[in-house]
């Protein structure tokens, strides 16, 4: 994955605040988080999404290559050499334990599985579902860097139960058991 991502360089956004594009295989990196709770900040524009294990691999793979970039091209954009060990302790990790902190705005989509779609205000706090969510960049300021994630999409799910981004409709058509017997009749074990 490491050859196929491309961080460009940065460009100032406000005095000592700078931005950096971040690319998978030339599109935005994006990644769906299944199964997941999310705790919004209605106040801040933040949310916190608790994560399984392999998106926490996932999520901390793409941060050792924005690490290991930045030290790379340290001394291009900044001036200065820093070893990846250095930028590992100036780098602001969006993932705690389990928990991926990231921003949330009016071009967010909450819906439901009926595909309606929810305002903020209608929003709960606390919600269960299917995130999708994009690394835009990394964003590098006089004291540290860190990856800005923000949430595009929230699949407002039931929590007991494990789901797929996308509804099918005949999900929701019972089978009658003459059609369950009809499509069995040429069934043969041996």
């Amino acid at each position: 994955m490491t050859d196929s991502v491309t961080l460009f360089n940065p460009v100032m956004t406000k005095p000592d605040v700078y931005f950096s594009k971040i690319m998978h295989d030339g599109e935005e990196l994006t990644q769906q988080l299944n199964n997941v709770s999310v705790t919004l900040n209605k106040e801040s524009g933040k949310l916190k999404i608790k994560i399984s294990e392999k998106d926490i691999k996932t999520i901390n793979d793409i941060s050792d290559i924005i690490i290991t970039k930045t030290s790379e091209n340290s001394e291009k954009w900044f001036s200065k050499h820093r070893t990846e060990d250095e930028c590992n302790k100036l780098y602001k990790n969006a993932l705690i334990d389990d928990t991926l902190h990231c921003f949330y705005d009016e071009n967010t989509i909450f819906y439901t599985k009926d595909k309606m779609q929810l305002s903020e205000e209608d929003l709960p706090c606390e919600m269960y579902g299917i995130a999708l969510v994009n690394c835009i960049g990394v964003v590098y300021t006089k004291t540290g860097f860190f990856t800005r994630w923000e949430l595009t999409q929230f699949k407002i799910k039931d929590s007991g139960n494990k789901y797929l981004i996308k509804d099918i409709s005949e999900d929701e058509i019972p089978i009658s058991k003459t059609e369950l017997f009809k499509n069995m009749e040429n069934l043969t074990l041996f």
